[in-house]
């Protein structure tokens, strides 16, 4: 991603495509933790600016080689930890304690068992859970688990993870346990302009061609992009799916894509100076 924007810098000064207001460039760090946006924000990055938009390369599955969409839907995406806090006590007088790990079974349970608006997608699952006392014959006093939420939109994200405490803590009560809950992780589900998209899609079709401009993509991974028109929204946005063949997926250890998508993204982010500041 940084490769293109530096390549397209270079050409873009050296042509000199910005004619009229002014161009900046975003070389965002830690998207996968979610903190880089916010950083970004919190040091003025984009206070001076109207229009922001975003690029990111795809797996083969959703998007080839000489391909872009000229939008990227995501999801919502928040990780939570819960810690459970009971008493330990020895396996043949369990009475005398409470069950961390009973109490993390209702929690899991009780977070089955939410519904939410049906014309939304969106899926709540346990992903880790870990209690132990250290030895086979101990119930352990302590618990831990993450929960992974996913929304395709925003309000009912911030319902799931208001309903999922509540849950969480009253479950666990109901045995004389504690929950205490924290947010690990938090993506925006996608913040588009609809106008900057058409502007994306004229630009992929005039710089790849005709049959290269695809459909919007949705996706139910998340992008810290968002927090950018979440935290501003008066930013009008928007956010391009390149082809680059990666395989065999996103965040697989051995994943690769083809290096002859690059110039594909340089031509994009040209296009797109010469549409709006040439």
């Amino acid at each position: 991603h940084m490769a293109m924007l530096l390549a397209a810098a270079e050409e873009i000064m050296k042509e000199k495509l910005v004619r009229k207001g002014k161009l900046k460039l975003l070389f965002q760090p830690a998207e996968e933790t979610s903190e880089g946006a916010l950083s970004m924000l919190k040091g003025g990055a984009v206070d001076d600016i109207e229009i922001l938009i975003g690029m990111h390369g795809r797996p083969i599955q959703e998007c080839r080689v000489g391909e872009a969409a000229p939008a990227l839907y995501y999801s919502a995406a928040t990780h939570v930890k819960i810690d459970i806090t009971g008493m330990q006590s020895h396996g043949a007088r369990p009475y005398l304690g409470i069950s961390a790990l009973d109490a993390a079974c209702l929690v899991v349970q009780s977070a089955n068992a939410l519904r939410f608006n049906s014309n939304v997608v969106y899926n709540m699952k346990a992903t880790q859970i870990h209690a132990d006392a250290g030895v086979a014959n101990a119930v352990p006093g302590t618990a831990t688990i993450t929960f992974d939420l996913r929304s395709r939109d925003n309000d009912v994200m911030e319902l799931m993870i208001q309903k999922l405490r509540g849950a969480a803590e009253n479950a666990a009560a109901s045995i004389g346990a504690k929950a205490d809950f924290t947010i690990l992780h938090q993506t925006p589900a996608s913040i588009i302009t609809p106008e900057i998209t058409e502007i994306i899609g004229e630009v992929i079709t005039s710089e790849l061609g005709e049959k290269a401009c695809i459909p919007p993509i949705v996706t139910a991974g998340g992008e810290d992009f968002f927090w950018y028109p979440k935290m501003k929204p008066e930013l009008k946005t928007g956010f391009i799916a390149l082809g680059e063949d990666a395989e065999p997926g996103l965040h697989d250890p051995a994943m690769h894509f083809n290096h002859d998508a690059l110039p594909y993204g340089v031509k994009i982010h040209k296009g797109l100076v010469k549409k709006l500041l040439g």
